[in-house]
């Protein structure tokens, strides 16, 4: 992937699911939320 918001990002990095950064946007929390789920 290429970062094409420099202004707005530094940097994008990949995270586990189960050890995901405090940080996410409100839309990024609950698509993890419904993935688990999905998940079992």
């Amino acid at each position: 992937m290429k970062n094409m918001k420099l202004a707005k990002h530094t940097d994008m990095q990949w995270f586990d699911l189960h050890t995901l950064p405090e940080n996410l946007t409100i839309t990024t929390k609950h698509a993890v939320k419904h993935y688990k789920e999905e998940e079992g």
